[in-house]
């Protein structure tokens, strides 16, 4: 079962019984596209709902803030996200679309809340983790903060997969 799977059964749950109440936010795209900015659980949950037999006609909608930025909306997903939490690794792909952007680490942590700019460079670590421990990351094998410290170790990432591994099991066995 993916990471928050119950959250999304709940809420479709409550969506099937009583509809959406808080709305999505939701903003227009070229060829009169409608992208969904917040609420993508919401979405997803009443997709589900439909799917499985509930009636629902109608998903209440709000657009967005005029003059929001792409920054914005990618600051948004973290400091906004009453839903699912976003993952770590979810967390390091937003700190690496701002900083592309050219976005100063400072900056980065003040936008996001964070007291120190050493979370930004530990979230970016993370995105340079071999692809295998990202995987036990997503997994929840292992934590992130374990994660970036085994990759910083001397080990190869054939011995990390393996000492991962050897933990999965040993979790597993208990």
């Amino acid at each position: 079962t993916p990471p928050g799977a119950g959250v999304l059964t709940k809420l479709k749950t409550s969506i099937a019984e009583l509809g959406v109440k808080t709305p999505l936010e939701v903003r227009m795209g070229a060829r009169d596209q409608l992208f969904v900015v917040s609420g993508h659980c919401r979405l997803e949950a009443t997709l589900q709902a439909i799917k499985e037999g509930a009636e629902i006609r109608a998903v209440p909608c709000i657009p967005e803030a005029k003059d929001t930025s792409e920054a914005d909306r990618t600051i948004n997903l973290i400091v906004s996200n009453s839903g699912k939490p976003l993952t770590p690794l979810e967390v390091a792909q937003v700190v690496k679309r701002l900083s592309d952007w050219m976005w100063e680490h400072k900056d980065i942590a003040a936008r996001l809340g964070w007291k120190s700019v050493n979370s930004v460079k530990q979230h970016l670590e993370m995105l340079a983790l071999p692809e295998g421990v990202k995987q036990h990351v997503r997994a929840g094998n292992v934590s992130a903060t374990t994660a970036r410290h085994l990759a910083k170790s001397d080990l190869t990432p054939e011995q990390q997969e393996e000492l991962l591994r050897a933990n999965e099991e040993e979790n597993h066995r208990i």
